[in-house]
C-alpha cells in the first residue's frame, strides 16, 4: 500500500520468516557446526561438545562483530600436487589422523584417504582431489590430483574491516596475491600440552576447554575463552586449576606460537615488551606483550591499516590448588581508533582494573564484571528467535549458524559478511550475494539493525560500483555491484575466476536486500536518502545492460551472464534468475521513485515488462536460460530460487515440477544452500 497503485508487496513479514527459517538452517557455517556432538534432548541444547579437541575437523568459533577468531588445534591443508611434501610450518598426519581428515580442503573434494601400507612411513596420508567449485566441465568431471593431507598449528585472529592485497585490477596476474583478511596474532586462544576436552557454548558465546596436564594428567586446567561482546576490542581468557591430590603448587606452561613478524607476513609488524600502570595491582604495573603493524598492501584508494595488539598473557603460570586468574589481549585498529595503541592500551588497563589482585605470580582474579557484561549482551541478542518443537536437531542447526553470523557482526563495524564469518579466511572473507540472499534475512526479522548494517556497507560503497559499471567496453550505466568485495567495494575476485566479470546478478540481490528493509520497517527517510542513490543506480546498469530483440520490439534480453549455477561460467543468455531478480529491481526502483516524488527513468519499466523470463511449455518448467538442455547438470540453487525467496507468482504445478526436476540434476556435492531450497 505504501507504494500506491498495483498488487501489494509480495514478501510481507510471512514470507521473511519462512525465508529465515529457511536461509539459517543452510548458512554455509552451519555445516561446520555438525561435526560436534550436540546432545538431542527435548529443547534446544545451547552447548556444543567433543570429549577430544584435536579430532574436532571443524573450527569452533569465538566473536563479537569487530575481532573473531577460530578455536581449534591444527588445521589440516594439502600439499604440492603430486608431491610429499608439506608446506613451511605445517608436518605431513599420521594414519590415525588421516583417517578422520575432513573431506574438504580449501574449495576441492578429497576422495578417501590413501593410506601407506608401511607403519612408519611419514608420507602416509595421500588423497586424490577434484576440483568442484571452479569446475568448468558439465557434470564435475574429476580432475585426478594427488595431494599430501598436512597439519599446521595456526592460532590467528581476524579484525572487521582488515584487508591485506590488491583488488582485482591491481592483482600480478591471474593467481597474484589478492586483497584477503589479514591474520594477526591469537595470544589468548592457546592451551597447556595435555588432552583436551572443549565446550562451544552458544548462549553465552564462550569456549571453553578443559585439559589434563601432560605433566601430570591428574590437575585439570579450564579455560574460558570469549570475544567480548559489549567491549568489542577485547579478548579475555580466564582460567580455573584443579586437582584432587599431589604438589600444592604446578607450574603450567602455555604453548604459545610465536608472534614474530615473520609469523603474520600480511604486516610490517613488531613486537616488544613493556610496563602498563594498573591500579589495583600490589606493584601497580603489569607487564604486557605489544604488537603493532601495518598492512603490506591495499586495495585502491584505501591506504594501509594499523593494527594495535596489547596483551597481559603470562605464558608460564604458578598455580595452586583450586587457583583461578585471567589474561586479557586488546585489539585496536585505524579504522576504530586515531590512536590505536593508545586505545589498546587504555582498553587493558581498564579490563584489569576490573580485576583484583591475587598472590599468584603472574594471574589475577575474575571478578565478575567482565564476564557478566559480556553474558548480558549475548542473552540480549538471544531474545529474538525461534522455537521448534520436536526436532532438536534443526533447532540445533539454526540455532548455531545464527550464533555464528551474530559472532561476525556488530552495528558500529558495517564491515559486513563472508561465506565463513569473520573467523575465517575462506573465499579471502570477501562479500558475496550469500550476505543479502542467505544472512540477511533472518537478521532482519530478529535484529533490524544488525541487518541495516549489511545494506550501509553497500551505500557505502556506491561509488565503487559506478567506476565498475564504467570499466567495461562499452561502458554500462548505473551501479554494478563487485562479485568479491572486500576494503572498499572494488572487485576482488581473483581475475583467474570469470564470476568477476560475467556474475552480474549481485546487484539486483542487493536491491532485493533494500526492498525487504523498506518493507518491514516502512523508514522512508532512509529510502530517500541512502538507498533511492543505490536502488536508481542498479535500475540504470540494468537498464544498460538489456539489449532489445532484434525480431520483437520491447522484448529484451540479458546477455553474457553467469547465472547461480556457476558451472555456466562461459556465460549465458536470458539466465532466468538473473532476469526476475533484475526485472523486480527495475520495478521497485521505479515505485520508489514513485513514492518519493524522484526522477523515474521511463526505460525501468519498459524493460522489466519485456525482459524475457524463459518458460517451456511442453515440460511445465523454467529452463535455467536460453538454450539450457534437459538432463544438464547444475552446481546449486537456481531455478528454484524464483518462487521463493523471489516471490515470482507461478502455479503450484509450476513450482512442483522445477522442484522435482533441478532436485534430480544438481550436483550433490554444491554448496549448502540447495539444502533448504
Amino acid at each position: 500500500d505504501r507504494l500506491g497503485p498495483g498488487p501489494p508487496p509480495r514478501l510481507g513479514s510471512i514470507s521473511l520468516r519462512r525465508f529465515a527459517e529457511a536461509s539459517m538452517a543452510t548458512s554455509w557455517v552451519s555445516p561446520l557446526l555438525f561435526a560436534w556432538a550436540a546432545a538431542r534432548a527435548a529443547a534446544w541444547n545451547s552447548t556444543l561438545r567433543t570429549d577430544d579437541e584435536a579430532a574436532v575437523q571443524y573450527p569452533a568459533m569465538i566473536g563479537n562483530g569487530h575481532l573473531a577468531a577460530e578455536l581449534l588445534r591444527v588445521r589440516y591443508i594439502g600439499g604440492a600436487d603430486g608431491s610429499n611434501a608439506c608446506p613451511e610450518g605445517a608436518e605431513p598426519l599420521s594414519q590415525e589422523e588421516c583417517r578422520r581428515t575432513p573431506q574438504h580442503i580449501h574449495g576441492t573434494e578429497l576422495s578417501n584417504p590413501l593410506v601407506s601400507s608401511r607403519p612408519t612411513d611419514p608420507h602416509g596420508c595421500l588423497r586424490y582431489k577434484r576440483f568442484i567449485y571452479f569446475n568448468t566441465h558439465p557434470g564435475g568431471m574429476a580432475v585426478p590430483q594427488r595431494t599430501l593431507v598436512c597439519k599446521k598449528q595456526v592460532q590467528v585472529v581476524y579484525l572487521a574491516g582488515v584487508f591485506n592485497g590488491p583488488d582485482a585490477d591491481h592483482q600480478d596476474g591471474d593467481r597474484g596475491e589478492i586483497s584477503h583478511r589479514a591474520a594477526v596474532p591469537a595470544p589468548l586462544t592457546a592451551g597447556p600440552a595435555g588432552k583436551a576436552s572443549a565446550e562451544l557454548d552458544l548462549q553465552r558465546g564462550v569456549y571453553i576447554r578443559r585439559t589434563r596436564l601432560a605433566q601430570n594428567p591428574e590437575i585439570v586446567f579450564e579455560q574460558r575463552i570469549y570475544a567480548h561482546r559489549s567491549r568489542p576490542s577485547l579478548m579475555v581468557a580466564e582460567y580455573h586449576a584443579d586437582w584432587a591430590s599431589g604438589p600444592s603448587r604446578a607450574l603450567v606452561r602455555i604453548q604459545r606460537p610465536s608472534i614474530e613478524g615473520g609469523s603474520f607476513p600480511d604486516f610490517d609488524c613488531q613486537t616488544r615488551t613493556e610496563r602498563l600502570a594498573v591500579l589495583g595491582f600490589d606493584s601497580g604495573e603489569v607487564e604486557v606483550m605489544v604488537w603493532t603493524g601495518h598492512t603490506r598492501s591495499h586495495e585502491t584508494g584505501a591506504g594501509p591499516v594499523k593494527v594495535a595488539l596489547v596483551a597481559y598473557a603470562p605464558q608460564a603460570l604458578s598455580v595452586g590448588r583450586g587457583d583461578s586468574g585471567a589474561s586479557v589481549a586488546a585489539y585496536r585498529t585505524s579504522l576504530d581508533s586515531e590512536n590505536p595503541l593508545a586505545s589498546a592500551r587504555e582498553d587493558v588497563r581498564l579490563a584489569l582494573a576490573d580485576m583484583r589482585t591475587r598472590a599468584v605470580p603472574g594471574a589475577v582474579t575474575i571478578d565478575s564484571t567482565l564476564f557478566l557484561e559480556h553474558t548480558r549482551a549475548w542473552g540480549d541478542l538471544w531474545q529474538s528467535g525461534f522455537s521448534v518443537s520436536g526436532r532438536p536437531d534443526v533447532a540445533q542447526a539454526v540455532k548455531s549458524s545464527m550464533y555464528y553470523i551474530l559472532s561476525s557482526l556488530r552495528q558500529d563495524r558495517p564491515y559486513s559478511l563472508s561465506p565463513g564469518g569473520l573467523a575465517s579466511n575462506g573465499y579471502n572473507g570477501h562479500t558475496f550475494w550469500d550476505t543479502e540472499t542467505w544472512m540477511y534475512p533472518p537478521l532482519l526479522v530478529w535484529h533490524p539493525t544488525l541487518a541495516r548494517s549489511l545494506l550501509d556497507y553497500r551505500v557505502g560503497r556506491l561509488p565503487a560500483a559506478r567506476a565498475k559499471a564504467r570499466s567495461y567496453d562499452p561502458p554500462f550505466a548505473g551501479a554494478m555491484f563487485s562479485w568479491e568485495s572486500a576494503a572498499t567495494g572494488l572487485e576482488t575476485c581473483p581475475n583467474w575466476a570469470r564470476m568477476g566479470k560475467l556474475e552480474q546478478h549481485i546487484s539486483a540481490d542487493i536491491a532485493f536486500a533494500v526492498r525487504q528493509y523498506f518493507y518491514m520497517t516502512g523508514d522512508t527517510e532512509w529510502l530517500r536518502k541512502a538507498a533511492f542513490p543505490l536502488l536508481a543506480g542498479v535500475a540504470d546498469f540494468y537498464a544498460s545492460k538489456a539489449v532489445e530483440d532484434a525480431a520483437v520490439s520491447g522484448r529484451y534480453h540479458i546477455k553474457q551472464v553467469i547465472p547461480p549455477d556457476e558451472y555456466q561460467d562461459d556465460g549465458v543468455t536470458d539466465s532466468v534468475y538473473t532476469n526476475f531478480v533484475a526485472k523486480e529491481a527495475l520495478v521497485f526502483a521505479a515505485a520508489a521513485a514513485d513514492l518519493l516524488g524522484e526522477e523515474c527513468n521511463a526505460r525501468w519499466r519498459e524493460v522489466a515488462d519485456g525482459l524475457v523470463i524463459p518458460w517451456d511449455p511442453s515440460t511445465g518448467r523454467h529452463p535455467e536460460f536460453d538454450g539450457y538442455r534437459w538432463g544438464q547438470s547444475v552446481k546449486q540453487a537456481d531455478v528454484v530460487l524464483l518462487p521463493y525467496p523471489l516471490e515470482m507468482e507461478m502455479t503450484k504445478e509450476a513450482q512442483i515440477a522445477d522442484l522435482d526436476y533441478y532436485a534430480g540434476v544438481t550436483d550433490p556435492n554444491g554448496p549448502a544452500m540447495t539444502w533448504g531450497m
